[in-house]
């Protein structure tokens, strides 16, 4: 038997894969010479699905036997699942291909997954997402840009620190798919710094000062960035690479003048991001620039973003959401916020920052939307309200 890791997730539900059930027992029932017939009915509650193989007596080869929540499936997707099954032992008994060559799904299906299912393609902008910013320069210079612990930069002046802390990283050696981790505060830099890794080509790697020092140590070690960007106020475990701290430098004395970048390509890592460790170390997943551009244009075709909107950002960098947090607004010239470290954990302070700031837009988990409304509903008040992460408990 063959058995899912399960989780529970919110309102007491839990996260169930499919289970396989192998059931070799003997069916030759005798009640006193009398010879009885099993029938299986079920295996008892299914959550998702349950796929049983079994053997009657006298039977060449197994039965196979589907059961399904039927919240979540008809019969016929059930047939379907089983046909699918079928086709797989079939081609296993009749080829030495290895499992991810099998066809999964007949041709009909395929065809329907390919021609329509699958037809998500869009327009993507040419370049690369941060380009933005120059452009912006251009148009709206005067525009806000960024809002961070009550200081406002400009596009014109953010586009000058992205170019100045490029320059610098580059006179560092940091150059095209270099990896970089960042330690830093909630704060602009924070967002200069990652925008000047990006213009550079190089690659970011997040490390929440707020993590267990054991993690973070591990992060660097594992993908051995050339340097990590932070402060002398941010205590930081021992790593095995070099820590550059940005308030004792002098990056905003170099030029603000265009960076002569090596031509980046879609397939070039942006940033690498690491699972949280469950199942043991946790894994450097690594995300390409073109993935990174293509998804916040996607984003943007939706929700739509205009010079007039603000987005307030409240993720920590080292959750993939706060890509979407922090870049989506500067693509469309609309303003950044970004709260403090001790303000996303506050529902007065993030209604107050939303409140001044005129914030329309505000990304959070279930968990931290419920702690807003009810001390603070009045922050969902004429706001675009983004929601992932878990389930949604009723209010």
């Amino acid at each position: 038997m063959v058995a899912p890791r399960t989780r529970t997730i919110g309102q007491r539900r839990t996260v169930i894969w499919p289970l396989v059930n192998i059931m070799p027992f003997d069916y030759q029932l005798l009640f006193g010479g009398a010879r009885g017939i099993a029938h299986n009915l079920s295996t008892g509650p299914v959550e998702d699905i349950s796929i049983q193989f079994y053997k009657r007596e006298k039977e060449e080869g197994y039965r196979l036997v589907l059961d399904g929540n039927p919240d979540l499936y008809t019969e016929e997707e059930l047939r379907r699942h089983g046909k699918s099954i079928l086709r797989i032992f079939e081609q296993m008994n009749q080829t030495e291909a290895f499992v991810g060559q099998l066809a999964l799904v007949d041709e009909t299906e395929g065809r329907l997954l390919d021609k329509q299912v699958n037809q998500t393609a869009n327009e993507v902008p040419n370049g690369f997402f941060v380009d933005a910013i120059e452009r912006y320069r251009a148009v709206i210079p005067d525009a806000t840009a960024l809002i961070s612990e009550g200081e406002t930069m400009k596009y014109g002046e953010l586009a000058d620190a992205v170019n100045q802390m490029a320059h610098f990283l580059s006179a560092q050696g940091i150059g095209h798919q270099s990896i970089v981790g960042v330690s830093l505060p909630r704060s602009k830099e924070m967002v200069v710094t990652l925008l000047a890794v990006l213009k550079l080509g190089a690659v970011y790697l997040p490390l929440d000062p707020k993590f267990p020092p054991k993690r973070l140590a591990y992060m660097v070690d594992d993908a051995e960035p050339s340097c990590v960007v932070t402060t002398t106020g941010i205590k930081l475990p021992a790593f095995s690479a070099p820590l550059l701290f940005l308030d004792q430098t002098d990056w905003q004395s170099y030029s603000a003048g265009a960076v002569q970048e090596k031509q980046a390509l879609r397939s070039d890592a942006a940033y690498v991001i690491y699972t949280s460790g469950s199942t043991g170390n946790p894994k450097g997943v690594i995300v390409s620039r073109g993935s990174l551009h293509q998804f916040l244009h996607a984003m943007q075709g939706e929700f739509q973003l205009t010079h007039s909107d603000a987005f307030l950002a409240v993720t920590t960098i080292a959750f993939d959401i706060s890509a979407l947090e922090l870049y989506m607004p500067l693509i469309a010239g609309a303003t950044l916020v970004v709260a403090g470290q001790d303000d996303i954990h506050n529902p007065d302070t993030l209604a107050t920052l939303a409140s001044t700031y005129r914030v329309t837009h505000l990304q959070a988990t279930p968990a931290l939307w419920q702690m807003l409304v009810s001390e603070r509903p009045d922050v969902i008040e004429d706001r675009h309200v983004l929601v992932g992460g878990e389930a949604l408990q009723p209010i």
